[in-house]
């Protein structure tokens, strides 16, 4: 648990900065790329509750950790392919 906290706030905490110094998204626009963040963390539990009673907390952890590290890994190797690039989404918020 403290591992995924320590990840979540570093990922949390720092993506403002990312996106104004290196992005160059503005500050009044920053809401709107934090809000699929809160918009996850409130929608999470309601959806995935009932299937950690249906399957069990240790495999759902374990499921959920496993598609984050596949997601991530795509999206990795998508953006050493330069087939995933920041401005299209960047652009939505602006």
């Amino acid at each position: 648990m403290a591992t995924q906290a320590f990840c979540y706030n570093a990922i949390f905490f720092t993506y403002a900065l990312i996106l104004t110094r290196f992005y160059g998204v503005p500050a009044p626009s920053l809401g709107w790329f934090i809000l699929p963040f809160a918009v996850g963390n409130f929608m999470g539990p309601i959806l995935l509750a009932h299937l950690f009673d249906i399957l069990g907390r240790k495999v759902m952890i374990a499921s959920t950790y496993a598609i984050s590290g596949v997601l991530m890994a795509a999206t990795g190797w998508l953006f050493a392919l330069a087939s995933l690039v920041p401005s299209p989404r960047l652009r939505c918020g602006r």
